[in-house]
């Protein structure tokens, strides 16, 4: 028997037809609580971006961006 993605679905919409309902002040708790943790992942994303942006308008310009990169040679 071959594997199908359809089936994979199928079996998910099967399942979540006999999943009890979720009250609508546990949905509204778990909203909430979703909100929260993506609203602090997007924060540290826009964290590191700026630390990002900081550093590479801090970094020194090269002397001469014409000049050969020096190798070092054992």
């Amino acid at each position: 028997m071959s594997y199908c993605p359809r089936d994979a679905r199928n079996r998910a919409l099967q399942a979540s037809s006999w999943a009890q309902p979720i009250p609508p002040d546990q949905l509204a708790q778990l909203q909430q609580q979703f909100m929260v943790a993506f609203h602090g992942a997007m924060l540290t994303c826009a964290a590191i971006a700026a630390i990002g942006i900081i550093t590479s308008l801090q970094r020194p310009a090269s002397a001469s961006p014409t000049e050969p990169a020096t190798r070092c040679f054992l």
